[in-house]
């Protein structure tokens, strides 16, 4: 529904039409899924071309496994190959079971036989493209977040570690196989697409430009279909650049590549430390779960560059832009290390060079043009240091409707308690307000993000009675309590 939310917010008239007909976007909802059904959007061209590359990527790993089974040399990476294989069915079938275990076996069946019969990518991108919602409710999600999440699973289980593998198998066979340098190639493009796909289709869309609007809205309005092939060529350039590294540090020791992997991220941590930035801005989230949501999130950043990641929420846009740095040097110090060893002659010392020399100027001049044609006003988010705990201070502060302000509660309370007494009076001052007013974004949900201490005494009597044992639960009785309007006290 993005074009059509564009289409709204472009137009002062159609969003004034909005507030005074209720019809008129359940209409436009209408609307838009049958023009979606029929039209060639360009949402539709990015879902189809990522299920045609998930499905080209499975089939060339498939048809490498056989041919590296049938080598004594490189039959060890055959037998890790068809783990990764596994091992992504695994998640992708566990992942269908959660997101479907609330409908009928029937449909549970039918949905993990997608999977098994590596259809599941077309399927999903069928459903995304016509429009599908969660209509019956039971779904854990809805058929978008499905599909960034079968991706996930994909690019971290699958693409990412079959071409470290693959690269290695290449780097070290007597006979450069065209064959397998395609199926290097198609792994490290499925990665970058679905990356880039992800973090476009999050910055495009009106309604993250309308709760977000100091990180998302980086495309231009023009010009997009460039803008998107240049953020596809960058992830690829930086996943085809760590595959690379990675491998050559394996290939001279093991324990080279374990070792820089080590100090990477515990320089990353101490980095967080260092800036008191080390709490996860997710609520209710621990001290250990905050670390290990760290670990994995750059890990995810290092090997697929997705922008999803670039920001104060994540990883801190200029590490995020030394991180990616780190990678292109990584590249030169491991072809450094290859060439000075004399047991190693696998690949020309002078065709090493030339190829880390060629990717890191393909990716730096890529990256260059994407940062000449991002907004303006979010050029920031290509190198600020901003903490987390700034952003929140900056969300609650700069916002001038009532509905981002609110987004407050979206972070972990350790990022806005500098300022928590502003943030207690503001949502004080104002209950009472929203409680007449009921305004479209005071649901249930957002009144069970606010901790107790926030709400007025007297309104928050009135939510607990409403509920059951004493304590505020997922209920329309919440607001229907809050709409016979209990006295607000200060």
């Amino acid at each position: 529904m993005h074009d059509r939310d564009t289409w709204i917010l472009k137009s002062p008239a159609l969003q004034l039409l909005e507030s005074e007909n209720h019809f008129f976007r359940p209409l436009m909802d209408t609307v838009a899924k049958h023009l979606m059904s029929v039209c060639d959007l360009g949402m539709k061209r990015r879902l189809y071309s990522g299920a045609a590359l998930s499905v080209f990527d499975l089939v060339s790993d498939i048809f490498m496994i056989v041919r590296y089974l049938g080598s004594a040399e490189t039959r060890g990476v055959a037998h890790a190959s068809i783990a990764c294989v596994a091992l992504n069915l695994l998640t992708q079938l566990l992942g269908v079971w959660f997101v479907n275990r609330k409908r009928s076996w029937r449909r549970i069946a039918r949905e993990l036989l997608y999977v098994l019969t590596f259809i599941k990518p077309g399927v999903d991108a069928a459903r995304v493209a016509a429009g599908n919602e969660n209509t019956d409710g039971l779904a854990a999600m809805d058929p978008l977040v499905e599909l960034a999440l079968m991706k996930i699973f994909e690019m971290c289980f699958e693409s990412l570690p079959a071409a470290i593998l693959q690269t290695r198998a290449f780097i070290i066979s007597e006979e450069a196989s065209k064959a397998a340098l395609a199926s290097i190639i198609i792994s490290c493009c499925t990665t970058g697409f679905a990356a880039a796909t992800m973090w476009f289709d999050w910055d495009v869309s009106p309604e993250k430009r309308k709760e977000n609007p100091l990180l998302a809205g980086q495309t231009p309005d023009t010009g997009r279909g460039f803008f998107f092939f240049l953020l596809v060529l960058s992830g690829t350039l930086q996943v085809v650049a760590k595959s690379f590294s990675s491998a050559l540090f394996f290939i001279v020791n093991p324990s080279y590549f374990l070792g820089y992997m080590a100090a990477d991220h515990v320089v990353y941590q101490l980095y967080r430390v260092a800036r008191r930035d080390h709490q996860n801005y997710y609520p209710g989230t621990s001290l250990t779960m905050s670390v290990g949501m760290h670990v994995l999130t750059k890990m995810v950043a290092d090997y697929t560059s997705c922008w999803l990641l670039r920001s104060p929420l994540m990883i801190p846009p200029a590490y995020f832009l030394f991180n990616q740095v780190l990678t292109h040097a990584s590249v030169f110090v491991s072809v450094l290390l290859y060439t000075n060893d004399a047991s190693l002659n696998h690949v020309a010392a002078g065709t090493l060079w030339a190829s880390a020399g060629s990717l890191f100027a393909a990716w730096a001049a890529s990256y260059l043009v994407l940062f000449g044609l991002v907004t303006p006003k979010h050029r920031g988010t290509f190198y600020n240091a901003e903490t987390c705990s700034a952003y929140a201070r900056k969300v609650f502060f700069g916002s001038a409707s009532d509905e981002l302000k609110m987004t407050i509660f979206d972070f972990h309370h350790a990022k806005y308690a500098s300022f928590k007494e502003d943030v207690k009076d503001y949502t004080r001052a104002n209950w009472a307000r929203w409680k007449d007013e009921q305004p479209a974004w005071f649901t249930v949900e957002v009144v069970e993000k606010v901790p107790d201490e926030y709400i007025p005494v007297g309104d928050l009597a009135a939510l607990n009675s409403a509920a059951t044992g004493g304590k505020r639960r997922r209920s329309v009785s919440v607001v229907e309590s809050m709409r016979r309007g209990s006295a607000s006290e200060p």
